[in-house]
C-alpha cells in the first residue's frame, strides 16, 4: 500500500476541494450541516474564498489526503479565534473505498499536531450518533462524548459532540 501524503489546500486547489466537498454530501448526505444542493450552487468565487486565508476570521488548517497524487479525503481543522483553547473539525471525509486504509488517522494527526504547536487544551468534533463506523474511528483515537446535563448539544440530526484532550498520543 502507498503511503498517505497530507497537504495544505491553497486558494488555488478551489476546484479540487470543491471536488471532495461535494462528493461527501453525495455520499454522506446526513454526516454534514449542509447539503449538495446548496453547495453545488456556489460560484468559483465563493469556493475560491473557502481557500482564501486573508478572508477568513478563523485559523484555518483545510487539508487533502491524497495516495500515488490522487485526492482521497479530506478534513479542516479549525480554531475560532485567537482566545479559544479548542480546535474544531469540520468535513471531515474518506472516499468509501479508501476508508481502513490510514487517510482518516493521517488527518487527524495532522490536526492534532497543529492543535497541539499552538499549544490548545482539545479538539472537538460533532459526529452523527448513527453513524457507528465514524464513532468507532474516532473513539480509537482517542476522542469521546462529553458527558453534559442537557441534550445542548442535540441537532435536529442527532449529532453529538465529541473531544480529544490534547494530553493524548496517536499511535
Amino acid at each position: 500500500m502507498s503511503k498517505v501524503q497530507i497537504r495544505i489546500l491553497s486558494i488555488d486547489d478551489w476546484e479540487l476541494y470543491k471536488s471532495l466537498r461535494l462528493a461527501s454530501l453525495q455520499e454522506s448526505p446526513n454526516a454534514f450541516d449542509s447539503t449538495f444542493n446548496r453547495e453545488s450552487d456556489l460560484s468559483d468565487c465563493e469556493w475560491k474564498s473557502k481557500l482564501d486565508r486573508a478572508q477568513r476570521k478563523d485559523n484555518a488548517l483545510p487539508l487533502v489526503a491524497e495516495i500515488d497524487g490522487q485526492p482521497q479525503g479530506m478534513a479542516w481543522g479549525v480554531v475560532r479565534n485567537a482566545q479559544s483553547s479548542s480546535a474544531y473539525i469540520y468535513q471531515m471525509w474518506v472516499k468509501t473505498e479508501s476508508r481502513g486504509q490510514g487517510v482518516g488517522r493521517e488527518l487527524l494527526k495532522a490536526i492534532i499536531a497543529w492543535a497541539t504547536e499552538m499549544r490548545l487544551k482539545s479538539i472537538n468534533l460533532t459526529v452523527t450518533t448513527d453513524n457507528v463506523e465514524a464513532i468507532s474511528f474516532y473513539e480509537s483515537i482517542g476522542f469521546s462524548f462529553t458527558v453534559t446535563g442537557s441534550d445542548k448539544f442535540q441537532t435536529a440530526s442527532q449529532s453529538q459532540l465529541m473531544v480529544f484532550g490534547l494530553n493524548a498520543v496517536v499511535a
